[in-house]
């Protein structure tokens, strides 16, 4: 798969993985995200009674507070608990998994704010897209930068886009591209609903089977692309795959 075959599983046996899967307390690269989406899913009514009460606030800065705790405190904020093999703690990625909710839950207000055109929505989506290019200039030039030793330790400016933690500087790309994405979309719906409507709407409304089913793509074209690597080099067939 994506590991090295010759590590193992990273456990003491079949009998503990499987045990693992069952009580969502071991996963594998690929069924990490299906961990806390289960997680968050056992979450999500309670949430949306939130929301539907009028306490948005309350849930996005309980949410805000959990993730910031973690960025300082990872080991003593694991909730619910500790999963094996898992790239997406819960404690830090609840974060957009809320923020997507409150999004969705008064989305004809986003709606309407963004494309609108408003003072204060062009500054938000022109603020967003500068966000998004400075950010992703700064990690490419001073991404091995020590950051204050007072504050950081022995952290380098890097740290701050990390995957597993949800780093600030990944949480703010994510919301810079997710406002302009939105608007975009919203923007243009209907010339983009005409081209490709048919196909990117199933998609949507399956996402979790295409999800699923996604990862045994993955796996074959992971296990075919050496073969690639003949006539291309690795870069090139990322970013056509990824397109």
């Amino acid at each position: 798969l994506w590991a090295n075959r010759d590590s193992g599983l990273g456990t003491d046996g079949p009998f503990q993985a499987i045990v693992g899967v069952f009580t969502l307390h071991y996963s594998f690269h690929g069924s990490d995200v299906l961990v806390m989406y289960t997680l968050m899913l056992l979450a999500a009514p309670g949430i949306m009674f939130m929301l539907h009460r009028g306490h948005t606030i309350p849930v996005l800065a309980g949410s805000l507070a959990l993730w910031a705790l973690t960025q300082r405190f990872p080991h003593e904020t694991v909730v619910p608990w500790d999963v094996t093999n898992s790239a997406f703690p819960v404690a830090a990625w609840q974060l957009l998994f809320v923020l997507g909710m409150a999004a969705g839950f008064h989305r004809e207000k986003v709606t309407s704010w963004l494309v609108k055109g408003t003072g204060s929505s062009r500054l938000t989506i022109l603020g967003s897209a500068s966000v998004v290019y400075l950010l992703a200039r700064s990690e490419q030039r001073f991404g091995s930068v020590q950051l204050p030793s007072n504050w950081f330790g022995d952290a380098t400016y890097a740290s701050l886009f990390a995957k597993l933690d949800l780093g600030p500087g990944r949480v703010l790309a994510f919301l810079g591209v997710a406002v302009l994405v939105y608007t975009v979309v919203n923007s243009l719906w209907v010339p983009i609903h005409r081209a490709f409507g048919w196909f990117i709407l199933p998609m949507g409304q399956n996402s979790l089977y295409v999800y699923i089913t996604h990862i045994f793509v993955v796996v074959l074209v992971y296990n075919l692309a050496p073969i690639a690597y003949f006539w291309t080099t690795a870069d090139n067939l990322d970013t056509v795959a990824q397109f």
